[in-house]
């Protein structure tokens, strides 16, 4: 399905629960390198990146060489992102609330799903620069991605998808 339909795609290796990611925490590199080379050869070098991410999380820094290294050896970009949940860092709070809400938990439940760091806001490009300051390419890939957009929003025009209801019902 993605070698049918990637034409115009951008894509990015995604974040600690992605295939990559996962197979590198499992101690397995060939899989993952081979994984990466298998998006490459979808999307093509120019439009495949491999993802990285510091949110403080050990995992997340324990694997970032190695994402590195792939991306050098299979000739792909890196870029940094941030994984971001809430706008400001002081909504963390608010964001684990939300989440019992939503996961009908309370915040005094220990197997709770919750962030384990406070990171997961906007960050300024300043923030990501001190953050990835030994990879200064990673963030100038940003922009990189974004001059490779095109998107133009029609502000006020409502689009709702069409739903044929059975029968005529509504």
């Amino acid at each position: 399905l993605l070698a049918e339909y990637h034409e115009g795609l951008v894509c990015l290796s995604a974040c600690l629960a992605g295939e990559i990611p996962q197979k590198l925490l499992d101690g397995d590199y060939a899989g993952a390198k081979s994984k990466a080379e298998f998006y490459r050869d979808i999307f093509g070098s120019e439009n495949f990146f491999i993802e990285l991410q510091d949110h403080g999380i050990e995992e997340q820094k324990r694997i970032i060489p190695s994402l590195i290294k792939i991306a050098r050896e299979i000739g792909v970009d890196i870029v940094a992102t941030n994984d971001c949940h809430y706008i400001e860092k002081q909504d963390s709070t608010v964001h684990n609330i939300l989440l019992c809400i939503q996961t009908n938990r309370t915040v005094n439940d220990s197997d709770r799903m919750e962030f384990k760091t406070s990171e997961f806001y906007l960050k300024t490009e300043d923030e990501m620069r001190e953050v990835f300051a030994s990879y200064p390419e990673a963030i100038d890939n940003t922009q990189k991605i974004a001059d490779m957009c095109n998107v133009d929003f029609e502000f006020g025009v409502r689009k709702l998808p069409r739903f044929d209801v059975p029968n005529n019902e509504d």
